[in-house]
């Protein structure tokens, strides 16, 4: 629990982490494939309501963030159960600090 001077604030962890691969195909680029292997490629998560539309950024009546952790993540190269690699965006630390249901929305920066 995270405590501050007025109340007492939760953390549930987002479990399992997300964990989005980029996948980027266009037959008519050939550089296409480079993208996945760019290091400027940086992914954000926001939590938003159960409807997806509105973004939830404090908890309501005060003044702490709805979600904890890093809410920002480079593009890893990483190897699936498969053992074939990947371009993945790593989101491992995330948690939300209030009940509810939720939705997890994710853009690239």
């Amino acid at each position: 629990m995270l405590h501050n001077s007025k109340s007492v604030v939760d953390r549930r962890p987002i479990d399992p982490p997300p964990i989005i691969q980029l996948v980027v195909h266009d037959p008519l680029d050939p550089f296409s494939q480079s993208y996945t292997t760019s290091p400027a490629f940086i992914m954000q998560a926001v939590l938003m309501d159960e409807c997806g539309k509105i973004t939830l950024h404090h908890i309501k009546g005060h003044r702490a963030m709805a979600m904890a952790g890093s809410m920002v993540s480079p593009l890893h190269t990483l190897r699936d159960t498969s053992m074939v690699q990947g371009a993945y965006f790593v989101f491992s630390d995330l948690s939300v600090r209030m009940e509810g249901a939720f939705r997890l929305h994710t853009m690239i920066l």
